[in-house]
């Protein structure tokens, strides 16, 4: 499969000129687009991409050929590479599964090499207090969690603007997303709607990953006045399951933070219809009504005030710009998101230690053809949870 390869219309500038030697663990799947955003930076001389581990599958022999085509150091094995690299590199991304995250960080700061590792961090509090352990003895390297949202310009402007008072005092944040997935969604590898694999909690679900971004930006938005993160003290609601996985597809639920503020969410990858995000931040004096691309906006006393939005193209870009920068010695502190990726992983565990999930009632189920596939779809759970979206009110599903 070919590279995705990013566009950006925004100069790029160095501090010393000095080119940055990398590597990336995973070509395949979500790593495409970390290399799509690598082969930029390589066209304007920013990075060169020295090696890269993959794991020979025949979906990546085209990759493959066109790395080596680029001189980059193709290898089946993490210890290989590490071990003819290791010294050499300055960075290493990470768009690898859920359990190897934490892992291969720590191969990375125990090496001296800073790292980009993709969200969701980990599912898994052992891991995160090895991690976080980790970084306290070597904090001149740098480790940025992929939560690509956190480096756009509007969401850091939000946060401040939200900090100032903008809409008053904050009452909550909402959430809401219908994202179909099909059976080639579960199936694309050993660990998608899993709970637990290679011995470690992963959560995999779609608030610990395909919607992992938004409920992140939910905890962001409600940061302490200190810029220390969100924490979750409690969580109510229901979790349901209507596809043939471990853990949990469509939830209704309802995070409780120690500052008093709720933060709620309706989301479901078992609808038959795709509905996009919406995240609405509610205060005293007006609300942030935020949605991908175009649909920002703040609305104050009735009034809609629009905010200008980074196009989907260079917002992928920017999470890997922002860590090379920061590399060079450039004021990034977004970079600097263990913390905050941190809430995330914290809330999620809370969520799945509180709540049981449930199967739904078969009578509520039915199956449709997508993208030629046999699909399982809870009837008219989109238009349930956006009705519980708009009137904040948690809801509920007919269960065996």
């Amino acid at each position: 499969m070919r590279i995705l390869e990013s566009e950006s219309s925004t100069p790029e500038a160095t501090s010393d000129g000095r080119v940055l030697k990398g590597a990336i663990v995973g070509i395949g799947g979500y790593g495409l687009v970390h290399l799509g955003s690598l082969k930029t930076l390589i066209a304007k001389g920013r990075v060169e991409l020295c090696a890269a581990v993959h794991t020979g599958a025949k979906h990546e022999e085209e990759t493959a050929r066109e790395l080596e085509g680029m001189g980059c150091e193709l290898f089946l094995s993490v210890d290989d590479m590490f071990n003819k690299w290791g010294e050499a590199l300055d960075f290493c991304t990470l768009p690898t599964s859920i359990a190897s995250h934490v892992p291969l960080a720590l191969r990375c700061i125990e090496s001296g090499i800073h790292c980009l590792v993709e969200k969701p961090l980990t599912g898994d509090l052992a891991q995160l207090e090895e991690l976080e352990s980790t970084m306290e003895k070597h904090p001149s390297v740098l480790v940025t969690v992929g939560f690509q949202s956190l480096f756009l310009p509007e969401v850091m402007e939000i946060r401040e603007k939200i900090a100032a008072g903008y809409i008053g005092n904050l009452k909550g944040v909402k959430l809401f997303g219908a994202w179909p997935r099909s059976p080639s969604y579960y199936n694309r590898n050993d660990w998608a709607g899993k709970v637990r694999t290679q011995d470690c909690t992963i959560y995999d679900s779609p608030l610990n990953n395909a919607m992992a971004h938004y409920l992140n930006l939910g905890l962001y938005w409600t940061t302490k006045p200190s810029g220390e993160p969100a924490r979750v003290t409690s969580v109510e609601g229901s979790l349901y399951r209507a596809q043939e996985i471990e853990n949990f597809d469509t939830a209704s639920c309802r995070f409780h933070l120690e500052s008093g503020l709720p933060v709620s969410t309706w989301v479901t990858h078992s609808s038959n219809r795709l509905i996009d995000i919406s995240i609405v931040v509610e205060g005293e004096k007006g609300n942030l009504e935020w949605g991908r691309e175009d649909a920002l906006s703040w609305e104050i006393d009735g009034e809609k005030i629009p905010i200008k939005s980074t196009p989907f193209y260079e917002a992928k870009l920017l999470s890997l710009r922002s860590f090379i920068e920061a590399i060079n010695g450039e004021h990034r502190p977004q970079c600097r998101n263990v913390p905050q990726a941190a809430s995330h992983v914290r809330a999620i565990q809370m969520l799945q230690s509180q709540l049981h999930v449930e199967d739904v009632a078969p009578s509520s189920l039915s199956g449709v053809h997508r993208d030629g596939e046999k699909a399982i779809v809870i009837n008219g759970v989109e238009e349930l949870l956006l009705g519980g979206f708009k009137a904040d009110t948690l809801v509920t599903l007919p269960t065996v």
